[in-house]
């Protein structure tokens, strides 16, 4: 008897490559997130510690003043700038989830078919071979019942 081959094999390992490639682009769009998250906070911490050297400075001249509004208001552009990437990669990230799981649920559902036709196979090569033993068996005791007999 052949051994077991499951016809939808293929279709398997092309939904085990969509859900592959799925999860590498969920993992695309969070290593963006924590950059993006990450420039965010070297902004701030940038602009803090500016606000905190011109604080501690004997004397701020005007120019000095004016360089640092000019830096708050590009920080706030750039804040704002970064606050709308994070949420258009958050949705991203969502919808990515959706597409993730449901390519694992595709692949779970052909595994959880091939698991059962194996099953069928196996019940039906175990019936088959207790068919060929049973008849072994009885052509074994009627070559012993002729053999008696003579």
């Amino acid at each position: 008897m052949k051994g077991f081959q499951f016809p939808l094999e293929r279709v398997l390992w092309w939904r085990q490559t969509q859900q592959t490639m799925a999860e590498a682009a969920l993992a695309r769009l969070q290593g963006e997130q924590r950059t993006t998250h990450q420039a965010r906070v070297a902004l701030q911490t940038g602009r803090v510690t500016a606000q905190v050297m011109v604080a501690r400075a004997p004397s701020s001249y005007g120019a000095e003043l004016d360089k640092l509004d000019r830096l708050r208001m590009w920080t706030d552009r750039e804040d704002r700038r970064l606050g709308a990437r994070l949420q258009e990669l958050q949705k991203s990230i969502d919808d990515q989830k959706r597409v993730v799981a449901d390519a694992a649920r595709n692949v779970k559902m052909l595994e959880r078919l091939r698991t059962r036709r194996q099953s069928e196979w196996q019940a039906e090569v175990d019936h088959e071979l207790e068919t060929l033993t049973g008849e072994w068996a009885v052509t074994q005791w009627r070559r012993n019942q002729k053999a008696a007999e003579e």
